[in-house]
């Protein structure tokens, strides 16, 4: 086998061990969704806990869940792969809280943005509008029209769902 073989054979492996471990439960924790259970301390990647049991409002469901109230399939894409839940959501990355910070996946760490209405409206030079907020979540642009990372998935939702996400991201502080 020359190099690119092997660098090839490996990549499959890694990429069938980590569906492996998905798919064998290290996804849930004992009492169901948990992030990256037992690989991440049960507590999601971010450390911030299991889902709520009830949800306030649908923008809520879909941030914590990946699903809507609606039934409608709510995936992703990222680094080339389509993912659908229970695989990831917001919360995973961005937090309860919605600010962010430093995220381990077992393909590596980065920083996840600090998401709050405020800071994305008000901080932001120039700041997002809804509209620019929306074209984030569904195509990976900034405000100014730049790629985001590959880290940020590419959200495929109805316009009802997109909606009501933006509006459940105007109540985290």
């Amino acid at each position: 086998m020359n190099k690119n073989s092997l660098l090839i054979t490996g990549l499959v492996f890694i990429a069938v061990g980590v569906v492996g471990l998905i798919v064998s439960g290290f996804w849930y924790g004992s009492n169901g969704w948990s992030g990256w259970g037992g690989m991440m301390g049960g507590q999601g990647m971010m450390g911030g806990g299991a889902r709520p049991s009830s949800f306030s409002s649908n923008g809520e469901r879909i941030y914590y869940t990946a699903t809507s109230d609606s039934g409608d399939n709510i995936s992703a894409s990222m680094g080339g792969m389509t993912m659908a839940s229970p695989m990831m959501s917001c919360v995973n990355c961005h937090g309860q809280d919605g600010q962010g910070g430093r995220v381990s996946m077992p393909m590596g760490t980065f920083t996840a943005a600090d998401i709050t209405y405020k800071q994305l409206t008000q901080r932001e030079k120039p700041p997002f509008t809804d509209e620019l907020i929306k074209r984030a979540i569904t195509k990976g642009l900034d405000q100014k029209g730049r790629r985001l990372s590959t880290m940020m998935p590419r959200w495929k939702m109805s316009d009802q769902d997109l909606n009501d996400l933006v509006e459940y991201l105007k109540t985290l502080d």
